[in-house]
């Protein structure tokens, strides 16, 4: 699957993985901290950290700051997937409310490779103590591996949007990470 593929292939390019320990609050962009709560392999670029302890295609932290008018929540790999298939890479537009995020975080797994996705259950919830929101997504791989996913997030004042999207393969990594997944995005503090 090509969204946690390039997980795996951000992981690898960018070297060795930092680590990331509990009670370090780690700081994503200029944008917010989060604690960790456990110990955690980190990759990262200008606006994306993807997280993961098992290896991003059994599960994957992926977390985003000041997503901006225009840009795509895929990173850009050297030959660029949407010219080998023809199609726009699905992008973020200021304007955008929660449920338009939630469907292009469903069309940006659909477009990456995923079959079967669905996503749901959006509702109102706190990130870093500011109004945000929530939803559920349910996918399989190209392979057949099904994922299961929980992203927040909150859409900034100037229109930037802050997303938090956890993605674990089914039935042991998503359960064996989510309690520690809701105490992440409780841990949420915006600078």
């Amino acid at each position: 699957m090509v969204l946690l593929g390039l997980g795996a292939a951000v992981l690898t390019a960018c070297g060795d993985p930092l680590m990331v320990k509990p009670g370090e609050h780690d700081e994503i962009g200029e944008a917010y901290r989060v604690d960790p709560q456990i110990e955690w392999s980190r990759q990262q670029d200008r606006k994306l950290q993807i997280w993961t302890v098992d290896g991003p295609l059994l599960e994957q932290l992926r977390l985003y700051a000041d997503i901006a008018d225009g840009d795509s929540l895929l990173p850009t790999p050297r030959r660029s997937i949407s010219k080998q298939k023809g199609e726009q890479r699905p992008k973020y537009h200021k304007g955008m409310r929660a449920h338009d995020v939630m469907e292009l975080v469903a069309t940006t797994l659909a477009q990456s490779g995923a079959v079967d996705v669905g996503a749901g259950r959006l509702r109102p919830a706190e990130f870093g103590g500011r109004s945000g929101f929530r939803f559920d997504l349910r996918f399989e791989s190209d392979l057949g591996v099904a994922y299961r996913g929980l992203a927040a997030g909150m859409i900034t004042k100037d229109g930037r949007l802050h997303l938090i999207l956890y993605m674990g393969a089914q039935p042991h990594y998503f359960d064996a990470y989510e309690a520690i997944i809701q105490r992440i995005l409780n841990s949420v503090v915006l600078l």
